[in-house]
């Protein structure tokens, strides 16, 4: 069970690591930076002496209710009170310790199925998904069910910012018909009884149920990006 759990998992990465490498919907943009660039700065006025000159040639200790107090100093360094100002919320990506997912949506066609990936974020945070997840199919036995996947534009990567309880998707098609190498006498390829999924830029997968049958064509399963739902 190890070696298939890792086996699988591997498979995934693979496909994860794709989006960066070949340019499948690129690096995922975040927010910005956290630090913003410095603004110049004016060094803060000397603070005034604490004693006065008496109009003599006579240096004359001023009174005390006529001491000039010095401004107390303001705190932090002007750096730092810009730095704060301009800093905005660090990005989040979604993982799938706060993400369900769920096959949804099936339709039917002559030979061809389409459906959807919907993934709902159930963390406490609004979280961010750019681009494709991995996906593979899994045995009832927990082994790899052969799956080819092929990522498509429709639609490309974009931006999905996910607030709690809200969800996005991405669009799986496949065929149920047996291409030349497989039986058309029975199943073209094992029946999966389960999917996982990593999402985008994550290294952990998560789990739905598969009860859709077989996946012709060595597993093909065309994906789009995920986008808001």
């Amino acid at each position: 069970m190890v070696r298939t759990r890792t086996t699988i998992t591997a498979a995934l990465l693979g496909t994860a690591t794709c989006l960066v490498v070949a340019g499948c919907g690129g690096a995922q943009p975040t927010a910005a930076s956290n630090k913003a660039p410095l603004t110049p700065s004016t060094p803060a006025a000397q603070a005034p002496a604490t004693s006065v000159l008496a109009p003599s040639s006579t240096a004359v200790a001023a009174p005390p209710s006529s001491t000039a107090t010095a401004p107390p100093e303001p705190s932090g360094s002007p750096e730092t009170a810009t730095a704060t100002l301009f800093q905005t919320p660090r990005t989040i990506r979604c993982s799938a310790g706060v993400l369900s997912g769920k096959i949804t949506d099936i339709a039917a066609g002559v030979g061809q199925r389409t459906a959807h990936f919907t993934v709902t974020n159930t963390g406490a945070s609004t979280c961010t998904l750019y681009g494709y997840g991995g996906f593979a199919l899994v045995g009832a036995d927990g082994k790899a069910v052969p799956t080819s996947l092929k990522w498509v534009a429709r639609p490309g990567p974009s931006l999905v910012s996910l607030a709690p309880g809200h969800a996005a998707a991405m669009t799986l098609h496949w065929s149920v018909v047996a291409d030349g190498s497989e039986s058309d006498t029975g199943p073209c390829e094992p029946t999966a009884t389960k999917i996982e999924s990593i999402p985008p830029d994550e290294t952990e997968p998560m789990t739905a149920a598969w009860t859709f049958g077989q996946v012709c064509g060595r597993g093909a399963i065309e994906s789009s990006a995920f986008y808001p739902v």
